[in-house]
């Protein structure tokens, strides 16, 4: 039986994190999808599945898969729908593919939710 981890802090979300540093895309896009299958689906943690979606999504952009970075982006926002880097990341690839509406729309989301964030900092 397969252990479920919590988090992703999996020792596979790891060596995607290190992966993506060594600028090898494949091997995290293999680390992150095994680490995403064994997260648990503990609601208090979806920001962590939420945040292995997006790294994925950065490796995806590397190799110029853009589809597959919006549909992980996507799948991010479904578990934390304020996830700024989900928003950044999907912009960029709706940029890449010249969808320059859905990349504003995008971008205007990451400014609003991130001076929201910035106010309720001052606070």
């Amino acid at each position: 039986m397969k252990e479920k981890y919590p988090d992703c802090s999996s020792p596979y979300g790891h060596l995607a994190t290190l992966y993506i540093k060594e600028q090898k895309p494949d091997s995290a896009i293999d680390n992150l999808t095994t680490s995403i299958a064994l997260m648990s689906k503990e609601p208090l943690l979806y920001h962590n599945k939420a945040a292995a979606y997006v790294d994925r999504a950065y490796a995806y952009l590397q190799l110029k898969k853009r589809d597959l970075a919006i549909v992980d982006c996507d799948s991010a926002l479904v578990y934390d729908h304020n996830y700024l880097y989900a928003y950044v990341r999907r912009g960029i690839a709706y940029g890449m593919l010249r969808n320059s509406k859905f990349a504003l729309s995008d971008f205007n989301q990451w400014i609003l939710l991130d001076s929201t964030a910035a106010v309720k900092q001052e606070q």
